[in-house]
């Protein structure tokens, strides 16, 4: 790996896309589950307010940058090619033979729903064996067990900081699973970012126009650098 940065206490992975493969590679023949998160804003807001919650994702196998404004206030980020952002996990889901089977779990119906369309319009052949939403109701356990009868590669959880690194941390060493990955709130982005062009622009040969302004989210990449920043100074202080 290329090492690791320091980031209000969180150690950020920083490795190259060749690195993150081989080592989601090696995951998948472990006997136990290994955990990946992907860390954004809203996780370093929510550790400003929970610092007890730096112990959970301290307990991940593999601690990865959402989006890059993680990284803006870092020198990791001049190194070229690291994986910077979700978008290293979308094309890893694209690659024949690596993951076969997996589950989502997100908190409620809707957005889990959106999530499972845009990972199976990744790769076709990927199985998704299961989907559940924690907030319609589902029992922890029945969940847990319905995932362990269907033996995944990978579990995909979507849910927010700090419930997801305590619903993880309670229930790990129960899940027959080789790999989870959890996305937190960049779902939301993941989903806008990713969002198909509507049938209408398409018909009228829109489509790259739409997905041209689509891409231009350098207004709010900044924004989210400027809080990031924020929230590091304020650390320093404290």
């Amino acid at each position: 790996m290329a090492g690791i940065v320091n980031v209000m206490g969180v150690p950020v992975n920083i490795i190259k896309e060749s690195e993150y493969i081989a080592l989601m590679k090696s995951y998948i023949g472990d006997d136990v589950m290994n955990v990946v998160y992907m860390v954004t804003v809203d996780t370093f807001k929510e550790l400003g307010l929970n610092p007890e919650l730096l112990d959970d994702i301290k307990a991940a196998d593999l601690v990865l940058p959402g989006e890059k404004a993680v990284m803006s206030s870092s020198h990791g980020r001049r190194i070229k090619g690291i994986v910077n952002s979700y978008k290293y996990f979308l094309y890893m889901l694209r690659m024949p033979e690596l993951f076969k089977k997996i589950c989502i779990i997100g908190n409620d119906v809707k957005t889990t729903m959106e999530l499972t369309e845009l990972f199976k319009s990744q790769n076709p052949n990927i199985e998704i064996c299961g989907s559940y939403a924690l907030d319609s109701g589902y029992n922890d356990e029945t969940v847990i067990n319905d995932i362990n009868s269907r033996e995944p590669d990978l579990i995909i959880m979507t849910v927010g900081s700090p419930r997801l690194e305590k619903w993880v941390m309670e229930h790990r060493s129960k899940i027959y699973a080789k790999v989870c990955v959890g996305i937190g709130n960049i779902a939301d982005v993941m989903l806008k970012q990713n969002k198909k062009a509507p049938g209408w622009m398409i018909k009228l040969g829109l489509a790259e126009f739409f997905y041209d302004v689509k891409s231009r989210n350098h207004a709010d990449n900044k924004k989210k650098e400027r809080i990031m920043q924020e929230l590091i100074a304020n650390n320093n202080q404290s």
